[in-house]
């Protein structure tokens, strides 16, 4: 999957089984997280490994995901982190 609003087609995510790793320009840096899932539409993810440098996350630090819909291979999401909820969209590619 990729950010569907971000003109930044080097970053890129991939959710397989109770892992989430979303690998930031090209993969030189990534952000690990494990997956717990709340349901079928809603996970937590806890970063287990990140090489982001200057980025506010670090190792522990969890988000609620719920997914609010998919439409054309487009997933539209409300993400929850330290509080603070956002809205966002990510493309499914194969």
């Amino acid at each position: 999957m990729q950010y569907f609003e971000i003109d930044n087609t080097t970053t890129y995510i991939i959710i397989k089984g109770p892992k989430f790793v979303e690998y930031i320009d090209g993969g030189k840096n990534y952000i690990k997280s494990d997956l717990e899932w709340i349901n079928e539409c809603e996970y937590k993810a806890t970063i287990t490994e990140i090489t982001v440098p200057n980025t506010p996350y670090k190792i522990g630090d969890y988000m609620t995901v719920k997914i609010d819909r998919i439409s054309n291979k487009i997933v539209y999401y409300t993400a929850t982190f330290q509080g603070f909820s956002f809205t966002g969209k990510f493309k499914i590619i194969t």
